[in-house]
C-alpha cells in the first residue's frame, strides 16, 4: 500500500481550460496540475480593488477630518469598518482567483485523472488521485507467539507475486500493540524504498523477516 494518498478536489467553480498532468506522472508537492477559466475571480479582484480604493480614499479623509473635529466618532468608526469590510472582501476575491489554479497537495504519482479539458467543475469535485510510491508499506498478520520476537527496524525481504525473481530489501517500521482475538495475529508494518518504482500499490507477495 501507498504510504500516503490523496483527492484533489476543486475549491471553485469552472471551466477546466487546462490539464498539465496525465496519469502515471510523477509530480511535487505546490505543482500546478489544471487551471480553471478565471476570467470571472479576474474581474472580482479588479472590482474588488477598486471598491477598496473607495473606501481606503474614504478612510484617509475621515482620518484627517476628525483631527480637526469636523466630523463625528461615529462617522470615523464607519469609514474604518467599511475599509475593513472592503479589505477583507479583496482578501477572499483573491484566494478565489487562486482557487482557479490546482496545486498538488502532496508529492507522489498521478494515479487517476478523473476530469477532461471543457469540464464544468463545481466545488469539492475530483479531479486527481496521487499515490506516494516513496516509501510503499506492506502489513503482515503475524501469529501472536511470534509477539516476542519481532521489532522494529528488523531486516525484511520482499518478493511480489507480478514480479518473480525479484526481491525488494525494507525494514520492519512499526508493530501493533494489540492482538486481533477473532484471529490470533497481530498487525506488522513493514515499509520499502524501491527507487526503480518497479513495486506498485496494490500488489500481493511473500515477506521474509530476518531474525
Amino acid at each position: 500500500v501507498a504510504d500516503h494518498e490523496a483527492q484533489v478536489a476543486s475549491k471553485a467553480t469552472g471551466v477546466l481550460m487546462k490539464v498539465l498532468v496525465e496519469e502515471g506522472m510523477t509530480v511535487h508537492e505546490g505543482q500546478l496540475l489544471a487551471e480553471l477559466d478565471n476570467s470571472s475571480a479576474t474581474a472580482a479582484v479588479a472590482q474588488a480593488e477598486a471598491q477598496m480604493n473607495k473606501a481606503d480614499a474614504t478612510f484617509q479623509y475621515a482620518e484627517q477630518s476628525i483631527k480637526k473635529q469636523l466630523i463625528s466618532k461615529r462617522e470615523y468608526d464607519q469609514a474604518n469598518f467599511d475599509m475593513q469590510t472592503q479589505k477583507a472582501a479583496l482578501q477572499t476575491a483573491r484566494l478565489q482567483l487562486a482557487y482557479t489554479r490546482i496545486l498538488a497537495p502532496v508529492s507522489g504519482v498521478i494515479a487517476e485523472r478523473s476530469v477532461k479539458v471543457g469540464n464544468l467543475i463545481q466545488v469539492n469535485q475530483n479531479l486527481f488521485r496521487i499515490v506516494g510510491m516513496d516509501p510503499l508499506q506492506a502489513v503482515l498478520n503475524v501469529p501472536e507467539r511470534q509477539l516476542g520476537i519481532l521489532k522494529a527496524g528488523q531486516a525484511v525481504q520482499l518478493e511480489a507475486d507480478a514480479l518473480p525473481g525479484k526481491k525488494f530489501t525494507g525494514d520492519i517500521l512499526r508493530i501493533a500493540p494489540t492482538v486481533d482475538a477473532a484471529s490470533g495475529t497481530f498487525r506488522v508494518t513493514c515499509q520499502f524504498r524501491d527507487k526503480t518504482a518497479t513495486l506498485k500499490p496494490g500488489m500481493f507477495g511473500r515477506i521474509d523477516i530476518v531474525y
